[in-house]
């Protein structure tokens, strides 16, 4: 697991950052679980099993919840980041009207889950990282307006790099292989933004 940083606000480089404690961190076990006999349902499962792995799957964040609840009319936008997390199915739709959705959406098992027909449909606008990503979502939600722009993220590319030396690493010598960038979450770690012209609140 890697290290948490502390709840509350710190500034950084001139940006508000705030961050919020989950109520518990993820049972691996449970999720398993809960994972395996999901997946070979998809389409046919009912709303409730896919919303009880969305809770075990988590991050569930009170302070977070509360705090969205209480402070929409005070920001511009919320930019969520991952479709597939708590933070983004249980609150998107709370201020959806002022919602961008990142999705970062691939072709795995749990996109097919008949609940994101409704969340995808929420949000004010979608943006993508890649052309590849937003043709799939064209073809996975037929009636979606999944027009929004692709803007890519920003990352800071290694000095140095071999494929030959990633692929031997990763054992990927005898297949097909691809690499993807990412981000990775502290527990507590939704974050702000707060600039001269427009609020934002980034999650998760």
């Amino acid at each position: 697991m890697g290290e948490s940083l502390p709840a509350g606000t710190e500034e950084v480089d001139g940006t508000l950052i705030r961050r919020f404690l989950v109520d518990h961190p993820r049972d691996a076990k449970t999720f398993d679980h809960l994972s395996a006999p999901l997946s070979a349902q998809l389409g046919q499962a009912p709303l409730s099993k896919q919303e009880q792995w969305m809770r075990a799957q988590g991050p569930i964040s009170t302070p977070l919840f509360d705090f969205l609840a209480g402070h929409r009319d005070e920001y511009d936008a919320f930019i969520f980041f991952g479709y597939l997390y708590a933070t983004t199915y249980y609150r998107l739709p709370l201020v959806r009207d002022k919602a961008l959705l990142a999705p970062l959406a691939h072709d795995e098992w749990p996109i097919y889950l008949s609940m994101w027909d409704r969340l995808f449909a929420q949000p004010r606008a979608l943006i993508f990282n890649t052309e590849a990503e937003r043709e799939f979502l064209r073809q996975r939600f037929p009636t979606l307006r999944a027009d929004g722009p692709v803007v890519g993220v920003g990352i800071d590319p290694p000095v140095e790099s071999a494929a030959s030396d990633f692929r031997e690493r990763m054992s990927c010598l005898t297949r097909s292989c691809s690499t993807s960038a990412g981000s990775t979450r502290p527990k507590d770690a939704p974050r702000s933004s707060s600039t001269p012209s427009a609020r934002v609140l980034t999650a998760p």
